[in-house]
């Protein structure tokens, strides 16, 4: 091979050498394949029955859950249960909830399976409450005359308030039934609870005791006397009747028609409540701090005692911030969950607590 002919070989080769690392011919590497993706959609579900299927009668959704998709998130909407999760590379992803967001007591039934992800795909994620053999969306109000709705222009008090602002958030017929009995006091509520939970059967138990105590000559004398006993005593019943309690603090009363100590007996006893409840791993409904954050704590009393429509409104919204948001969730103001829709205060009525 002459001399000539040798440099045009090498020179042919070490072209092919840099076509070959600049990713040229048929067989270089290339760059990687775009992987598609799509929007998917979650629907988180109220699993009445815990058999991780969504029956056509199972209408519970579960709102304000973090739903994560192969790494994608979104949260889910109010009454529909419904996340909306974009970017979700196409392929089997998997599918999580963030365990941190769940409401109080909801809790997951299995590992969740993977999604397969294509255009428009769907899936319903199961959530059940440890609530059998008792009533899903029964709330049983537990309580005084307060609890009765003395004070407000329906004679319902809260509890209609309520069971609006649930059906709204969750979906389902919620009822909040009333269990109260005037003038009691939390000893006797203890000693009652258990006829209450039985008659009843309710999925929660909304408990909200105290103000009557007051009036009793050893709890002004021996503070904290027996009341907060009595509210562990109900929580205790409760659970062992597999219904899932709320605890809400004692109300303050009119400050211009009581003595001056008694709110401050309430504000006392309440500090001693929170903790208890927390010990318990009980939501609370922090009524008092709601009612001392208004402007003017007298305009929420048609009486002495008693909460007029605004007040009870407050004490609506309350409850529903402890039941829909996780354990130990800071509580917003309840002035902020209220219906955009007030109801104009009620007369005075007569006290009766």
């Amino acid at each position: 091979m002459s001399k000539g002919t040798r440099m045009a070989a090498g020179g042919a080769a070490a072209q092919a050498l840099l076509l070959l690392a600049c990713g040229g011919g048929g067989g270089g590497m290339g760059p990687d394949p775009v992987v598609p993706t799509h929007t998917v959609t979650v629907t988180v579900f109220y699993d009445e029955n815990n058999d991780g299927v969504a029956q056509p009668t199972e209408v519970g959704r579960v709102p304000g859950v973090e739903v994560s998709v192969g790494g994608r998130t979104a949260t889910t909407d109010k009454l529909t249960g419904r996340a909306t999760v974009s970017g979700v590379r196409e392929g089997s992803q998997p599918v999580t909830l963030n365990a941190a967001t769940l409401p109080a007591y909801y809790i997951t039934t299995s590992n969740l399976p993977a999604l397969n992800v294509v255009e428009g795909a769907q899936t319903m994620v199961p959530l059940t409450l440890p609530i059998d053999p008792n009533r899903p969306f029964i709330y049983m109000g537990f309580g005084d005359s307060i609890t009765e709705g003395d004070g407000s222009s329906t004679h319902e008090g809260y509890r209609h308030l309520l069971a609006d602002m649930l059906r709204a958030h969750f979906g389902g017929a919620a009822e909040v039934e009333n269990e109260s009995q005037s003038g009691s006091k939390s000893d006797t509520g203890a000693e009652r609870i258990g006829g209450s939970l039985n008659r009843t059967r309710p999925a929660y138990t909304l408990i909200m005791y105290g103000t009557n105590d007051f009036v009793r000559p050893e709890c002004q004398r021996d503070f904290p006397c027996f009341t907060i006993d009595a509210l562990r005593d109900m929580i205790g019943a409760a659970r062992a009747a597999r219904s899932l309690p709320i605890l809400a603090t004692i109300p303050p009363v009119q400050p211009e028609t009581n003595v001056p100590d008694r709110n401050g007996w309430v504000g006392r006893m309440d500090e001693l409540i929170k903790p208890m409840a927390a010990e318990q791993k009980v939501p609370v409904a922090d009524v008092y701090a709601a009612f001392m954050r208004e402007p003017s704590l007298s305009a929420l009393f048609a009486d002495r005692l008693h909460p007029n429509d605004r007040g009870y409104q407050i004490i609506a919204a309350t409850f529903f911030n402890a039941i829909s948001r996780p354990l130990g969730a800071a509580t917003a103001s309840a002035r902020r969950s209220l219906p955009l829709l007030l109801a104009p205060p009620s007369a005075p009525g007569r006290p009766r607590g």
